[in-house]
């Protein structure tokens, strides 16, 4: 009975683990839109959008391979001294996407602004690395507790930051930044072995995997921004923000399972069982979601641009539903891609996201000829096309993974 109870209290963690990333957004930007304005909010979230979109390359594809190599460590010195291996070359991503950043600002400063771009990427990327190497702990409290202290600063900062004009931009990031720098110290310093490696392209393959996936998501607030206009871009990303409870179960269930898949695999044990039980559970939680969510975006346009124009929110709804819609398709491939995690074979993932990426970008260039929101319909239904192309494409790779990897267990019997 203490058993069962300590394993659902430790879903629940994870549960709320993958949630807390999700209300950061929606407290941060709800609060940025009462304190400043809509129009801010849409340019706010549009440089948090670039920044989480860079931040695949400086972050994400770094934090993937945390998650896996960080639970083989034998103990807590392997684990910092994977940890900081990893992080070493996340921060060598960072300063170079900077410097081209600055870069593109000199040539065209009309496509980004490059300080509150770099002031961003740096606090994301450092508090991303640092929240994975908790993650592969899987101490998920204390990684809720500090994400709960990020969105309490963040809150905090917004306030502070506006009494003194300066832009919510730089209040985000100073969150971001003072919250991470508290993460790297309860981590610890990093070992002296952890030094001079050679660096691995495996992180920025798994960085180019999910930008190709998850990053379209990101696109969409910049893409609002340029076809529907500002106020729209923020009204939209409070919706992006509310239906993202899409993603929360299957990131939940990815995140709890993929370190003790990458133990089975390191121990050379059958995974066949835990898969099944991931994608059963997946497959009946992006069906309810779905329902949730559309019924989440229908209240959140009545009670929040109630005083609006009747085709505005009517505008604002549809694209909500097919953003939802879009997130339920999208986590269709969550166990799949788990699997290419743990056998870390990111460049064959990259070349499938490659491919469904040009279909979705064929869907963007309809923006040169359809204008307003139509064009960004069609955006959003071409995401949707690729992801069911993408889903196809990586079961299929990935049964091919495990009947490999079933195939050599067989052979060492």
């Amino acid at each position: 009975m203490i058993r069962e109870w300590r394993r659902w209290l430790r879903r629940a963690e994870a549960l709320l683990c993958t949630a807390t990333p999700g209300l950061y957004k929606l407290v941060v930007f709800a609060s940025i839109q009462h304190v400043y304005s809509v129009a801010e909010l849409g340019h706010t979230a549009t440089n948090m959008s670039l920044a989480q979109l860079a931040g695949f390359f400086t972050a994400i594809g770094w934090a993937s391979l945390i998650l896996v190599r960080v639970p083989m460590a034998a103990d807590r010195h392997q684990a910092v001294d994977a940890f900081y291996r990893v992080a070493w070359m996340a921060a060598a991503t960072v300063i170079l996407v900077s410097c081209i950043a600055v870069c593109v600002s000199a040539l065209t400063p009309f496509a980004i602004e490059a300080g509150p771009f770099i002031f961003l990427l740096c606090g994301w990327s450092a508090y991303q690395v640092a929240r994975h190497y908790f993650v592969a702990q899987r101490s998920y409290r204390v990684a809720v507790l500090f994400d709960l202290i990020l969105i309490g600063g963040s809150y905090a900062a917004v306030y502070i930051c506006k009494a003194y004009e300066v832009s919510s931009s730089a209040a985000l990031a100073l969150a971001l930044l003072a919250t991470a720098s508290v993460m790297f110290a309860s981590i610890g310093a990093p070992p002296p072995s952890s030094v001079g490696h050679r660096f691995d392209r495996k992180g920025l393959q798994f960085g180019m995997t999910n930008f190709l996936s998850g990053g379209v998501n990101l696109m969409f607030v910049p893409i609002s921004s340029i076809t529907c206009g500002v106020a729209f871009a923020g009204g939209f990303s409070l919706l992006s923000s509310v239906t993202a409870v899409a993603i929360l179960l299957p990131r939940a269930i990815s995140t709890t399972q993929l370190p003790q898949l990458a133990k089975l695999t390191a121990s050379s044990s059958p995974i066949e069982s835990p898969l099944r039980s991931m994608h059963k559970v997946v497959s009946r939680s992006n069906v309810a979601v779905l329902g949730i969510n559309v019924l989440l975006v229908i209240a959140a346009v009545r009670l929040c641009e109630r005083g609006s124009v009747a085709a505005y929110q009517s505008s604002l709804m549809a694209s909500g539903v097919l953003l939802a819609t879009q997130y339920a398709v999208a986590m269709g491939s969550v166990v799949s891609s788990s699997v290419m995690m743990v056998f870390e074979r990111a460049s064959e993932t990259a070349t499938i996201n490659l491919k469904t990426t040009i279909l979705f970008s064929i869907s963007c260039s309809l923006i040169s000829v359809l204008d307003g929101h139509a064009g960004f319909f069609c955006v959003l239904l071409g995401a949707i096309a690729a992801s069911v192309v993408r889903n196809r494409l990586v079961e299929k790779h990935a049964g091919r993974v495990v009947q490999s990897y079933n195939n050599t267990l067989q052979a060492m019997r």
